[in-house]
């Protein structure tokens, strides 16, 4: 179970909309989940392609890069924005018993 926030971390999620929480993943794992985002960006994709994910090299070279829903390609990037800890978190921020996961994202600013 992971701890839950302070009651003021409530509060200020419900006013604002997001919470600055705590560091859920060490170094290494940010290092693998850095690593596999450059993957996918480079078009190196770990499993089969799904209709569902995208890259959008739509900027000018050297400019924002995104893919979309990189977690239907990567066991690495599934892995970390399914982790049990940021679902607890969020919901118990949002105030509910489970949350699913509706969209995953890279961006790569220059």
């Amino acid at each position: 179970m992971v701890p839950q926030p302070p009651t003021t971390a409530f509060a200020g999620y419900q006013k604002a909309g997001y919470w600055i929480g705590p560091r859920l993943f060490d170094d290494e794992s940010v290092d693998n989940l850095r690593a596999a985002c450059k993957r996918v960006l480079s078009g190196a994709l770990e499993e089969p392609c799904s209709s569902h994910f995208i890259i959008d090299d739509s900027q000018p070279i050297g400019g924002l890069r995104r893919a979309f829903n990189a977690s239907f390609v990567d066991p690495v990037i599934r892995s970390a924005v399914c982790h049990p800890r940021i679902g607890e978190l969020a919901a118990h921020l949002m105030g509910v018993d489970t949350v699913r996961l509706w969209y995953s994202q890279i961006i790569e600013k220059p």
